[in-house]
């Protein structure tokens, strides 16, 4: 059980888009799902076989939006991955390297959106862990592990603000909107 903490975790860490100061206009924050076809017409274009296998974002706020959300995708034969990071505005093709993401597997197509995960985690004691004295950065990772009976999951992480620690962390099956499971720190 740890070393799944352990690996969810690692994938709340990385994150491709770069840091980008909390917004006055919440206008210009955008759900997981906001450019998703977009993104994935591209990742197509690139390879016709492109799966997407990751969804990221380390800070979102608290109706499931952010400034910035990263994709991941990827190809077989030759195993490729390809990096996008999607803004209100455009969308980006960062970089694609040899390899695969350990521990990943293939998102089905239908999944609840970002909004919905935050709110499921929000009811099930995220509200209550913020009304304590710290101050809390959500964090949100839409995957799929690579274990028997895996479910396309959301992973909404409660961080407190100058940490590199995760609180707590909600996993969220992306399909349902059923919470598997909740580790607390």
């Amino acid at each position: 059980m740890k070393k799944i903490f352990l690996l969810i975790s690692g994938l709340l860490l990385v994150s491709f888009c770069e840091d980008n100061p909390a917004s006055s206009e919440n206008d210009e924050r955008i759900l997981a799902s906001y450019r998703s076809s977009e993104v994935e017409q591209l990742a197509k274009s690139i390879r016709a076989d492109a799966e997407l296998i990751l969804i990221e974002c380390k800070d979102v706020d608290l109706e499931g939006r952010a400034l910035c959300w990263s994709y991941i995708y990827f190809a077989i034969a030759p195993d490729s991955l390809y990096y996008f990071h999607t803004e209100r505005e455009k969308i980006m093709f960062d970089s694609s390297r040899s390899g695969a993401l350990d521990g990943a597997g293939i998102l089905s197509p239908d999944w609840i959106d970002s909004d919905q995960a935050i709110e499921i985690a929000e009811e099930n004691g995220g509200q209550e862990i913020r009304a304590g004295e710290s101050v809390f950065r959500l964090e949100g990772s839409l995957g799929k592990p690579v274990v028997p009976n895996a479910y396309n999951c959301w992973y909404i992480g409660y961080r407190e603000e100058d940490s590199d620690a995760l609180q707590v962390l909600f996993l969220i099956d992306a399909i349902t909107g059923e919470l598997k499971d909740k580790y607390i720190q």
